[in-house]
């Protein structure tokens, strides 16, 4: 067979078969809502989540502009996003027959490969033995959270979920990496930092096992990119590789050789994150939305429960006092120890921290069993019992992996999901938006109920509450939005309200207790059960600052 033959038939055509899967699996959700919409609702073709209104805004801006705008903040600020990732899509975008939505999709699938062909990589680079990667595969498979094997036992008796259902988040969405992992947020960047996740552990791999220079250089320019497109996984890069010279500094008394290395590494995640720096240093309204963002808190704990089994038994084993045996292992096992202790930083967005942990945690468990005597010998001694247990807990896992797949299609076709998210709208809400199209301004506020004010963003025009990090002051404009759709306030509150923020038009459905703060007023349209409100009095206001912001959140009471 020729290397050409050899490198489609053992390579290429695997990876873009198994990438075709995941990506269909990835996207099921998506697909129910686009077969079966329920009467009197649309597909969106996407899940309705707020960031991919987001990444929708930036695509289509991103056809004209370097910097997209904000749509999701509710004032007018200046145009200084950087979303290379998806501005480019919308640049390419210029150069192609169809829609932008569609270059996402087709630009996802290919990343879906890049990052499939690595892990077909990875798995042949670390666990050599045929029966080993099986193995693999298994825990991999395994690695779902306690709660969604709660959640598919409460189901299949009976009995109500309750706090279980967090589970299928925890699966879904929250450790979702856009390659196995995911259904509610197939995201193109997760599957961009799991791509370059598993090409940075190889690439580290390499030069540690090898001492190349050429390998660094490789890893250090992998960081660059990792930095640049995505600024999240650069840090377990850079921490993991820091690490490893360190280790290796002190087995050889080469410090200079490890430190330079090292510095090197740290260089080029400065280098691809610094666009990010400056702009957090030009721009005020970006410092204001990261200072405002609470993000999310996880920690060992968060680990164990929504990687399931598979971390609880490698924490177990290297609390055992497990040494990696090999240069291999070794690297494995830095880059979870890393990722892990990065989490106490308290870092934005740590989920990205963990991305492509669940096939390297699988990998190196699997070497634990194969390589520590004190393991080999427990699996030896308890064969029987321990394999009943392994076939219990697949049996469990699959119970998970299909209630998750039934779940992701009934949700992703519900007008009302129970879990997890819709990808349809109502068909007044469609209407609504093409009517804005022709109607408003991009510049122009608008206050809709829920998901539909992040939606209507992408007409585009501003949104009030639209997006939980970029509308800068998520948090008090939700409670608002909230407590004015319930028609707590005084008609003389609402108006004040509206103004202050300067919001032209206002969305109200039939039975919203918000009806009467208007109801001196006609309607600019109507759409089934919504109305439109114009207020051409009220005027967008730029962004006023973060005190000036605090100030806004006391009126009304």
């Amino acid at each position: 067979m020729t290397e050409s033959r050899r490198l489609w038939f053992r390579w290429i055509l695997p990876s873009v078969a198994i990438a075709a899967f995941l990506f269909i699996l990835n996207h099921t959700a998506v697909i129910s809502g686009a077969l079966a919409p329920p009467p009197g609702y649309v597909s969106q073709y996407v899940l309705r989540n707020t960031d991919m209104t987001v990444y929708l805004n930036s695509m289509q801006a991103g056809k004209h502009v370097w910097f997209p705008p904000n749509f999701s903040a509710p004032w007018l600020t200046p145009d200084e996003l950087f979303t290379p990732i998806l501005t480019l899509i919308g640049r390419l975008s210029n150069f192609m027959p169809w829609s932008v939505l569609i270059d996402y999709y087709v630009l996802h699938f290919l990343a879906t490969v890049g990052a499939t062909l690595l892990l077909i990589a990875a798995l042949r680079y670390f666990v050599p033995a045929g029966r080993q990667r099986i193995a693999v595969i298994a825990v991999i498979f395994c690695s779902v959270p306690f709660l969604s094997i709660w959640y598919t036992i409460a189901k299949a008796i009976g009995a109500s979920p309750g706090l279980s259902s967090l589970g299928l988040i925890e699966y879904t969405y929250t450790t979702a990496d856009g390659l196995v992992r995911g259904g509610s947020s197939n995201s193109i960047t997760l599957t961009f930092g799991t791509a370059v996740v598993l090409g940075a552990v190889l690439l580290l791999a390499k030069r540690i096992e090898t001492g190349g220079t050429g390998w660094l250089w490789a890893v250090a320019a992998l960081n660059f990119v990792s930095a640049f497109f995505h600024p999240f996984e650069f840090a377990v890069i850079t921490g993991t590789g820091c690490l490893l010279f360190g280790l290796e500094g002190l087995r050889t008394r080469n410090w200079s050789r490890a430190i330079h290395h090292s510095l090197l590494l740290i260089a080029a995640g400065t280098l691809g994150l610094s666009p990010y720096l400056i702009q957090l240093a030009r721009v005020g309204w970006l410092r204001d939305m990261s200072a405002a963002d609470p993000g999310m808190v996880m920690n060992v704990a968060s680990v164990l429960r929504m990687w399931g089994m598979p971390a609880f038994l490698t924490i177990y084993a290297l609390l055992m006092r497990f040494r990696p045996r090999t240069p291999r292992d070794e690297v494995l096992a830095a880059w979870c120890l890393v990722a892990v202790l990065l989490l106490f930083a308290h870092p934005p967005s740590p989920f990205h921290l963990l991305d492509g942990f669940t096939y390297i945690n699988a990998m190196l468990l699997v070497r634990i069993g194969a390589s520590d005597p004190k393991a080999r010998t427990l699996l030896e001694r308890n064969r029987r019992p321990l394999l009943a247990c392994c076939y219990v807990w697949i049996l469990l896992c699959t119970g998970v992996q299909a209630t998750t797949l039934i779940q992701l299609a009934r949700d992703g076709r519900s007008a009302d999901p129970d879990v997890l998210i819709s990808s349809v709208a109502p068909e007044s809400e469609q209407a609504l938006r093409q009517w804005l199209q022709l109607h408003a301004n991009s510049d122009d506020v608008v206050l809709a109920p829920g998901l539909m004010s992040a939606w209507l963003t992408t007409i585009p025009m501003h949104g009030f509450a639209a997006q939980d990090n970029f509308s800068i002051s998520y948090g008090q404009q939700f409670k608002q939005s909230t407590s004015f759709y319930a028609g707590e306030w005084s008609p003389e509150h609402a108006k004040e309200f509206l103004h202050r923020y300067g919001i032209r038009w206002v969305v109200i459905p039939a039975k919203s207790g918000a009806k009467r703060y208007l109801e001196e007023r006609a309607p600019a349209a109507l759409f089934g059960d919504l109305a439109l409100y114009r207020l051409p009095e009220n005027h967008t206001l730029q962004y006023p600052g973060r005190a000036e912001v605090q100030v806004v959140a006391l009126f009304p009471k």
